[in-house]
């Protein structure tokens, strides 16, 4: 283990960030969350964390939240859907972590949340940011872990309609690939963070699952029969313009969903990686996030 320091977190609001967090917490670890939203301030000191505003594309702002800091854990946020250019708007945040980085000589090791298919240089999309933040990290000389998450499970949430009983599906219904808990990420990098030393982990489900076992599943928790509503390539940046996504936003979602279908996002290992299955299932993972509309 490291000597016990303050550890920084961003990203805690979000479904990894604030796992970690609590996770740390738990263990009676110091922790300051770096946020955003001032709204929630209030909530993570009662949890027992120092809270720090910062603006992730702002390194002067980021740096002053980073003071004495001795771990980091960091992430690319995924920009609103409407962002005129999603891409850009990571690569700010990514100069500025850079930045703020560089001008912290207390840190002793950082985190990060990385992407199944981040080896890959061109044609992923919104991965695209894992990979140039996994190259970020490896230029800096400190100790780092990297995580590289499969496809969230929480992801199906954002196309699941309950009322009308449908998921929607930019794979086809019986395709499986490597999938995750959200919890599970945060409670291996929370890990990691109180760890000495480097490490390259992947991480999955137990198993894998289709869109057809995700509708089953949901399907289940609920009740009712949920169907798969299978979208065309064709059609793909046309539905997510028509959910307000940017152009710019929707051609970096279809990008990283073709490289899926494609099978770039399997896990490769060139050696260094350690392939680690969660603890989470999807049945698991459904029985909290997917209730009946009154339990909600």
């Amino acid at each position: 283990p490291m000597p016990q320091g303050l550890h920084a977190i961003v990203g805690a609001t979000g479904r990894v960030g604030s796992v970690v967090a609590s996770a740390l917490l738990k263990q009676d670890e110091q922790v300051r969350v770096i946020i955003r939203n001032e709204q929630v301030v209030e909530e993570w000191r009662q949890k027992g964390a120092e809270v720090k505003l910062a603006n992730l594309n702002n390194s002067s702002s980021l740096t002053e939240a980073l003071i004495d800091a001795q771990t980091l854990f960091v992430l690319v946020p995924t920009p609103p859907p409407s962002s005129p250019d999603p891409l850009q708007e990571d690569l700010d945040i990514l100069k500025s972590y850079s930045e703020a980085i560089l001008q912290s000589p207390s840190l002793k090791k950082i985190v990060c949340l990385s992407s199944y298919g981040a080896e890959h240089q061109t044609g992923t999309g919104f991965i695209l940011t894992s990979h140039k933040l996994e190259k970020l990290l490896s230029d800096l000389k400190i100790q780092k872990s990297v995580v590289r998450a499969a496809y969230f499970f929480s992801n199906w949430l954002l196309s699941f309609d309950r009322e009308e009983g449908k998921l929607r599906s930019f794979f086809p219904a019986d395709m499986k690939i490597p999938m995750v808990a959200p919890e599970d990420l945060g409670e291996i990098i929370a890990a990691e963070m109180i760890c000495d030393g480097n490490g390259c982990f992947a991480l999955e489900a137990p198993s894998k699952y289709s869109a057809q076992d995700v509708a089953d599943v949901f399907g289940e928790c609920l009740g009712k029969k949920v169907n798969v509503v299978e979208i065309n390539r064709e059609d793909w940046e046309k539905s997510l313009i028509g959910w307000g996504f940017s152009e710019n936003s929707a051609r970096a979602f279809a990008d990283m969903t073709q490289s899926v279908v494609d099978g770039q996002t399997d896990f490769s290992d060139n050696g260094s990686w350690s392939k680690m299955f969660g603890l989470r299932t999807l049945e698991d993972f459904a029985k909290i996030h997917v209730k009946p509309a009154s339990v909600n």
